[in-house]
């Protein structure tokens, strides 16, 4: 006999088996490619939790993040400490674009205080997920595991055309031994892995990602004007 759960909606139950888990899943995919194009252009920032308020690349990412929302631009990360923390200040202090986490319960990575709105969820994939229904570029530098992560989940969506449109920017060095790897240590592939993805972006410096990021936000102007 299935257990069942109530929903925080009328009095409808469901079953607590994997089985329903799948099928309220596939539910929510059906929501999801009926959502209207998001009204507000939204950046990612992903990186590191553990850069100081001192540091370079802190303040590389506030300014980046400060112009971009000057310009109405918002600013979505993990909500954490470090680089997270750098892109939400900038975007407070850009005055313009809002400045948004989605947070999840993670050992010493308290939220950040320059948040405008946190979004809390209890797992990795539903997080992952909302980074992606949310926001159409995204920017990864300094990186740690949790950002290795948040990348290849969004490259594999981007090679199979799950986001139609969608802008990835590595930064850095420290990505190199990654696309390296990607071309030489995987299992043989007829083409170069890193070159597959028609808008991606290795770039040195943070600079650099600026005017692809306007590119990008003069693209979404336009198609929200035909929509």
């Amino acid at each position: 006999m299935s257990r069942r759960i109530r929903l925080p909606f009328k009095t409808l139950q469901i079953p607590i088996n994997t089985w329903a888990l799948i099928q309220l899943w596939g539910v929510i995919n059906t929501i999801r490619s009926k959502l209207a194009p998001p009204h507000h252009f939204r950046v990612t920032i992903w990186g590191s939790k553990r850069p100081k308020p001192d540091s370079a690349i802190y303040q590389a990412v506030f300014l980046l993040c400060k112009r971009l929302a000057e310009l109405g631009i918002d600013i979505l990360t993990g909500g954490g400490p470090g680089i997270m923390e750098a892109a939400n200040a900038g975007a407070k202090a850009g005055g313009k674009g809002q400045s948004l986490g989605l947070r999840i319960k993670l050992r010493g990575e308290p939220a950040n205080e320059y948040l405008d709105k946190i979004f809390h969820h209890e797992t990795f994939p539903c997080r992952l997920d909302a980074f992606t229904w949310m926001s159409r570029v995204f920017i990864a530098l300094h990186p740690g595991v949790g950002t290795l992560l948040e990348v290849i989940y969004v490259w594999q969506l981007m090679k199979e055309g799950h986001l139609k449109g969608a802008v990835l920017i590595l930064v850095g060095e420290e990505w190199r031994g990654l696309l390296d790897w990607m071309d030489n240590g995987m299992a043989p592939h007829e083409n170069k892995r890193s070159q597959e993805l028609g808008n991606f972006y290795h770039l040195q410096t943070l600079e650099e990602a600026e005017p692809i990021v306007l590119a990008a936000y003069e693209k979404y102007k336009i198609m929200r004007c035909a929509a």
